[in-house]
């Protein structure tokens, strides 16, 4: 399990928090009196975050496999996190998609919902990570899952 103080991640709602599966967040002070209210500043602009990508079992809009393109995934390779403003079922959402443009998933709505304005008020549709994990694949798992790290946008007025 990675060590907490070395990743930051926006608060989810108690409900959701499953989702994540041990890519955890540090909980709220207890003086916070909603988790949804609580947002941690993070401390170093240079520290990574970890997110699970969802929807990879689902085909993209060409009729492409995401578990194909998935296959061809390694650790470390580099991935773009794309805004979607125009997705039919989420405003917020974002896309994950490989170095060449391939897509494979979307990052969890509750943190598109957090990054997405961010990306938009910087005018940057786009924003780099890596592949930091692959799981499943095997026998009694066949579906692949993603696990990607990125250093996340800092709102405009942030300097890092």
């Amino acid at each position: 399990m990675p060590d907490k103080t070395d990743h930051w991640l926006p608060p989810i709602p108690a409900s959701k928090s499953d989702e994540r599966d041990h890519f955890l967040q540090p909980s709220p002070p207890a003086s916070a009196d909603k988790r949804d209210h609580w947002l941690p500043s993070p401390p170093d602009a240079s520290q990574s975050v970890e997110l699970k990508v969802v929807g990879v079992s689902f085909l993209n809009k060409d009729g492409t496999s995401r578990q194909e393109i998935i296959q061809t995934l390694r650790e470390k390779d580099k991935i773009i996190l794309r805004r979607e403003p125009d997705n039919c079922y989420d405003r917020h959402a974002i896309l994950v998609e490989t170095e060449q443009g391939k897509p494979f998933g979307h990052i969890s709505r509750d943190f598109a919902e957090y990054y997405s304005p961010i990306l938009d008020a910087r005018h940057e549709p786009t924003w780099p990570g890596h592949v930091k994990l692959i799981i499943g694949g095997y026998d009694d798992r066949p579906t692949r899952g993603v696990v990607i790290s990125i250093i996340p946008p800092l709102p405009p007025h942030v300097k890092a």
